[in-house]
């Protein structure tokens, strides 16, 4: 009895030895390159941002993802999930619209993007079209960001604060 369970003793004594390796590697190689004033400062940027009660719960949940990752320093990379939530926001905002009740319907709107997603909404009104054109702007300079030599370069290029600001806004505005 005592033999069949050896192994699988040593491979769990193993998995704790390897967590306390990556504790260390986390804390030497990762944490260290954290300067502590910056990660305040940038808490304190999105101090302010709350996810509102109509905005579904998984949207709410990656909003707070996106401040961790720009709390952390991964700021284009939390612009970037701006576009990915957005997109997901649209589609939420528009299942209930009258066409997009079906099922049939529904599934469609999964393989839509959020240009087509955008200029549906401009076109029939849905929402208000500040945050309409909000993520428009939103997308275009992600673009620029993962594409930068070929996406056009907008108008104007927005900060990575700013477009996490706007991302807030915008999924307020839809689920008003």
């Amino acid at each position: 009895h005592r033999d069949l369970h050896y192994p699988l003793r040593r491979q769990r004594q193993m998995c704790i030895r390897d967590r306390s390796r990556w504790d260390d590697i986390l804390n030497d190689e990762m944490l260290s390159q954290v300067d502590p004033h910056r990660l305040i400062s940038r808490k304190m940027d999105l101090g302010t941002l709350l996810v509102g009660k109509t905005v579904p719960e998984h949207l709410g949940t990656h909003l707070r993802k996106i401040k961790e990752c720009y709390a952390w320093g991964f700021e284009t990379e939390a612009s970037i999930y701006c576009r990915t939530i957005l997109e997901e926001g649209f589609r939420e905002a528009l299942k209930p619209k009258p066409e997009f009740r079906s099922p049939q319907q529904k599934k469609d709107l999964e393989g839509w993007s959020l240009d087509w997603l955008l200029n549906h909404s401009k076109k029939n009104k849905y929402f208000y079209v500040e945050a309409i054109e909000r993520a428009y702007k939103i997308k275009r300079n992600v673009n620029h960001i993962v594409h930068p030599t070929s996406a056009k370069k907008p108008g104007r290029q927005l900060s990575d604060l700013e477009i996490i600001k706007d991302t807030f806004y915008i999924l307020e505005m839809l689920f008003r």
